[in-house]
């Protein structure tokens, strides 16, 4: 076994710890769902995971024996939060079999254990259709009546501890209602992608035994790319595997810090296929036994970047460099790279610090597509610049949408377009669409152009341009 702190472990001998931890649940879970399937073979199994945040189990190998995944949502449970979080969980739950989930457990008020933290009037109703929106196709609320005895008696349920019925059930009452005039619209319709992200499980475990520097957390990464993502009104796909790529324009591996020849093969052939490929610093640092290949980094994906890494800085978090290029600017904190040209264009540049003037983001053309590399540890506010600067390269139809306010685009209904806003602000938010002629399910109401969402608000709009 890895030795315990302060004393750090043999790196190789800590991910296969990792690995032996994470196999043994799924080997036992595979016991499990073999026994339950001999003894009802038309039953479905599923078990209820933990969102994208649960770090310990390569849930892509956990889903593989299930039917269907499904997962716990709490939104309101992490006071530090945005509103993009329980969308990533949402959408990386639904990548480990790109299929439909079942939320297990969906908070239905108050919850905590020791301290708890209260959702504002509308938000249980606005975290269910984000559910929905990411692919749930059932919610169940957790729990039926709050707790009277033990640890999660601040875990509050549809009823009060006294079985009474009160606001949270009356408003669950008035959401199944209402579902149930939208099920015929919301049924057949699923999240619609253009861009997948990568959700590497050996990158993640690897990084838990050297986290190297706190901006480069594996978790905060991928949020911080998935935001960016998501703030130009892009649908993501998570996925735990390179399979099937070719079907979207954008291919964003944030922390791939570890790598191998055949998924580096597996990313040449999407970029030679006609995709972007966008990766980020500290990428191809370590093979599958976690030791440092001898190779240039990014190692084994180097030459299809256009690029080797031959100095670092790694510093304090709030030390920060900017830089420049064209439509591109913003800082990289705390971790950036030295970039070396073999063939790839530069797309911004230092304008300080030790690297000044050399190249900081650069794009290599590959075959019919691209790979894009940053080097270095981009704030939000870059990352928002970087993605909105390629995507419109790329042609995507992109949005300006308003801090707090998300929209999922949903296809397969065989009508016109489908739209789900949500505002998660306590005020009211307009969105431009322009010359987008709309019709909202949930009011109603039928407009051209700007739409105002009440705070907290749910829209459903299906229109064509």
């Amino acid at each position: 076994m890895p030795q315990r702190e302060p004393l750090d472990p043999n790196p190789s001998l800590a991910l296969e710890y990792r690995r032996f931890m994470s196999d043994s649940y799924v080997r036992y879970q595979a016991l499990q769902a073999t026994s339950l399937r001999e003894h009802g073979r038309d039953q479905f199994v599923t078990h209820n995971f933990m969102g994208f945040k649960f770090p310990e189990i390569d849930y892509g190998r956990l889903a593989a024996d299930l039917d269907f995944v499904s997962w716990d949502n709490y939104p309101g449970l992490d006071p530090l939060a945005t509103h993009l979080t329980a969308a990533l969980g949402a959408d990386a739950m639904r990548g480990l079999k790109r299929k439909k989930t079942w939320v297990m457990e969906q908070q239905a008020g108050p919850v905590g254990w020791g301290t708890m933290l209260t959702p504002a009037p509308g938000q249980v109703r606005l975290w269910t259709y984000q559910a929905i929106a990411h692919g749930a196709e059932a919610v169940l609320f957790f729990r039926w009546r709050t707790a009277r005895f033990g640890t999660e008696q601040h875990w509050h349920g549809i009823l009060e501890a006294d079985g009474s019925a009160r606001r949270r059930y009356a408003d669950l009452q008035a959401l199944g209602a209402e579902m149930k005039l939208l099920g015929p619209v919301l049924a057949s319709a699923s999240p619609q992608a253009d861009v997948a992200l990568i959700h590497d499980y050996d990158s993640r475990f690897a990084l838990q035994v050297q986290p190297t520097n706190d901006v480069l957390g594996y978790e905060s990464t991928v949020l911080g790319h998935y935001q960016a993502l998501r703030r130009l009104g892009l649908g993501v796909d998570v996925l735990p595997n390179l399979e099937d790529l070719g079907r979207y324009r954008l291919v964003v591996a944030p922390s791939l810090y570890v790598c191998d020849p055949e998924m580096a093969s597996e990313l040449s052939r999407y970029v030679h296929g006609g995709g972007t490929l966008v990766l980020a610093p500290r990428t191809g640092v370590k093979d599958r036994f976690n030791t440092v290949p001898e190779r240039p980094l990014p190692a084994w994906l180097d030459e299809l970047c256009g690029v080797r890494v031959t100095d670092f800085q790694s510093v304090a978090v709030d030390r920060a460099v900017g830089i420049e290029g064209g439509s591109i600017h913003g800082e990289f904190s705390g971790w950036f790279e030295e970039l070396e040209l073999h063939g790839a264009d530069v797309l911004a540049i230092y304008a300080g610090g030790a690297f000044a003037g050399s190249p900081a983001l650069t794009s290599n053309r590959s075959g019919r597509g691209s790979a894009v590399y940053i080097g270095g540890a981009a704030t939000q506010p870059t990352l928002d610049s970087i993605y909105r600067h390629m995507c419109e390269g790329l042609g995507l139809e992109l949005l300006e949408l308003p801090f707090e306010l998300e929209m999922v685009r949903l296809e397969g209904t065989g009508n016109g377009e489908l739209l789900m806003l949500l505002n998660h602000a306590d005020r009211a938010q307009r969105l431009e669409l322009a010359e987008y002629r709309w019709h909202d399910h949930m009011s109603g109401r039928r407009g051209t152009g700007t739409f105002e969402l009440e705070p907290f608000g749910v829209a459903l709009l299906e229109g064509l341009r």
